[in-house]
């Protein structure tokens, strides 16, 4: 059997398991029994389909898993040729993660590249010469340098065209509006790491990828699970995603079938 990738951690996507109603109703022996499954899964790439063995990971006898246990959490694993378990959306995550981690790879052992793969060679030549080091800022014309005018100044230095408040109007384009004061506060940090990247206007940028995520069918109110918040969305550089999948509904994307064709040539099971 081929060596594992060994992931040293996993992500916990908290709101999406707040959002689901099938944690929502496990009890707190069902809900620990079912992390212990999907973290083994997460360190190998699937589990055992041996009673005993899941039992064993469990801490409990094998009566009382197979009865009490897993009748309810078996509905959350489909089956591979081999026999082997795996949770769908938990081995889609961990494709993408060891996608991320050959990607940065092969790029280390090119002597990196640029962050921004989508610009073009000269733009990323000039840009590599003269990196900034905070945001790049849009300035009213009105604003000037003089003495009088400093308060205006400072306060056009946080607003971009047409005097609009960029935080604020990427918020307004986010189609869940909660945690305000997080949100805006996320999205400043995401503008700065943009703007780190070389991206010239990383706010009329960052301010159409929310609107292409607006649109999309992901960020429609009635997928499952729901919509994240804004403040997580900024925070994990959601906004960088593949935009080809925002159009694919999360069963689509997390579909066994789909993980099946892909998932097995990363984990050697």
């Amino acid at each position: 059997m081929a060596k594992r990738k060994q992931l040293p951690y996993m992500p916990l996507m908290t709101e999406a398991i707040l959002a689901d109603e099938f944690c929502d109703r496990l009890t707190n022996e069902l809900f620990g029994a079912y992390m212990r499954l999907l973290i083994w899964q997460w360190h190998e790439g699937s589990i055992p389909c041996e009673m005993e063995r899941l039992a064993h990971r469990v801490r409990e006898t094998v009566e009382h898993f197979t009865e009490n246990i897993w009748s309810v959490l078996s509905c959350k694993f489909a089956r591979r040729k081999s026999g082997r378990l795996f949770n769908s959306k938990l081995a889609a995550i961990r494709l993408q993660t060891l996608r991320k981690i050959k990607t940065r790879q092969e790029c280390g052992a090119k002597g990196g590249r640029p962050k921004d793969i989508g610009a073009p060679v000269e733009e990323t030549k000039r840009l590599s010469k003269t990196k900034p080091k905070g945001r790049i800022r849009a300035f009213n014309s009105n604003s000037n340098s003089n003495s009088n005018s400093n308060s205006n100044s400072n306060s056009n230095s946080k607003r971009g065209v047409q005097g609009g408040d960029w935080p604020e109007r990427i918020y307004q384009a986010y189609p869940v509006k909660e945690g305000k004061a997080k949100a805006l506060k996320s999205i400043e940090k995401a503008l700065d790491a943009i703007a780190k990247t070389g991206r010239i206007e990383p706010e009329q940028w960052l301010l159409g990828q929310v609107q292409k995520w607006a649109a999309s069918p992901r960020a429609q109110p009635n997928t499952k699970p729901t919509t994240p918040g804004p403040a997580p969305w900024f925070n994990q550089g959601r906004y960088d995603d593949d935009e080809n999948r925002w159009q694919k509904t999360w069963g689509d994307e997390s579909s066994p079938a789909r993980v099946r064709a892909e998932v097995g040539k990363y984990d050697g099971v």
